[in-house]
């Protein structure tokens, strides 16, 4: 298993999270589907998943606006 994380943990030092995001968008469940981001303890936010960029930020299509989200404590549910 090491040998083969090790070659790809150096791509994404190198390339970073663009070197895979195709192959994310290929395997991402949520993606065209209603959801719900819980961005904090009462903050949610209702969309579409649109996917990610090409440094991993969920892209969210809400009613007013294709919204960029960043965060490590972002919580990602169907609706």
């Amino acid at each position: 298993m090491l040998a083969e994380l090790i070659p790809v943990l150096q791509q994404f030092e190198q390339e970073g999270f663009r070197a895979f995001r195709d192959e994310w968008l290929t395997a991402d469940v949520f993606r065209n589907q209603q959801v719900r981001v819980q961005t904090g303890a009462e903050a949610y936010i209702n969309g579409i998943a649109a996917g990610v960029t090409e440094t991993g930020a969920l892209l969210l299509q809400t009613e007013q606006e294709l919204r960029t989200l960043h965060g490590g404590e972002v919580s990602l549910r169907r609706v």
